[in-house]
C-alpha cells in the first residue's frame, strides 16, 4: 500500500514536473558530492531510513527504470488503494494542470538537472498523453510503463506537492462574502531565483520584512 501510495505521488509530482516516477526504495551505496551553492543559502538536506542513517545532501538522487520493470511497477497501481473507484476520476486535476502548463513559455525549462531538463511544451504532451490513456488505465494499468519513462527515488526521499488554491469571491460585500481581500502587502519581498533552492531557479519563495 505504501509503495502504491508512493508511486502515484510521484505520477503527480513529474505531471506537474511530469515524467512519471516510481518511488520504490534502493539501498543509498555512497554519499553524493556537495553541490556547490552561495554561502547565503542553506543547502537542502534528506536522510537516509536505512539503519546507517547517512546523511546526502543536494537534490534527491533517481535512476531511469527500464521499460520492462516500469511496466511491472505500473500493474501494481491501484486506482481504489488512492482511494478512486477509477482512473477516470483524474481528468478534472489533470486539465487543470495542463492549463496551469500552457500558461508557461514552451521553450522554457520546468526542470533542470545535470541529468534530465524538461521543458514545459515536454511536460504539457506529457500530462495531454495521460489524459487520453485515463479511460484504458482500469484495465491495462500496464500501459503507464509503456508510454512514460519511470524513475526510481532512492530511500528516504520526500516529496511535496503543489497546488494553486481557487477561492469564491464578489466584487461587492453580500450573503457570505462579508470581508474584503487585502492588497498585497507593500513589505512583501521575493527571493531571487536560486537564492533559495539553487537547483530548482524557478520556485521563488516570498515573504514579509519585519521590524
Amino acid at each position: 500500500m505504501k509503495k502504491n501510495i508512493s508511486i502515484i505521488r510521484l505520477l503527480a509530482v513529474f505531471c506537474l514536473f511530469s515524467v512519471l516516477l516510481c518511488g520504490c526504495a534502493t539501498k543509498i551505496s555512497t554519499v553524493p558530492r556537495k553541490r556547490v551553492v552561495s554561502q547565503r543559502t542553506k543547502t537542502k538536506v534528506w536522510k537516509s531510513k536505512k539503519p546507517t542513517r547517512k546523511v546526502a545532501s543536494g537534490p534527491v538522487r533517481y535512476s531511469k527504470l527500464s521499460e520492462s520493470s516500469a511496466t511491472i511497477a505500473a500493474r501494481r497501481l491501484s486506482a481504489k488503494s488512492q482511494s478512486m473507484r477509477t482512473w477516470r476520476e483524474l481528468g478534472p486535476q489533470i486539465r487543470k494542470s495542463i492549463e496551469y502548463v500552457q500558461r508557461n513559455p514552451s521553450g522554457g525549462l520546468a526542470l533542470r538537472r545535470n541529468e534530465l531538463r524538461l521543458t514545459w511544451g515536454q511536460l504539457r504532451k506529457s500530462l495531454e498523453d495521460l489524459e487520453r490513456l485515463l479511460p484504458r488505465l482500469d484495465r491495462n494499468p500496464e500501459l503507464l510503463g509503456k508510454y512514460f519513462v519511470w524513475y526510481e527515488l532512492q530511500s528516504g526521499a520526500e516529496m511535496t506537492g503543489y497546488y494553486t488554491p481557487v477561492i469564491e469571491a464578489s466584487l461587492t460585500r453580500k450573503g457570505p462574502y462579508k470581508y474584503p481581500v487585502y492588497r498585497v502587502p507593500p513589505d512583501l519581498r521575493k527571493a531571487r531565483p536560486g537564492q533559495t533552492h539553487p537547483w530548482s531557479e524557478q520556485l521563488r519563495k516570498a515573504y514579509r520584512v519585519e521590524n
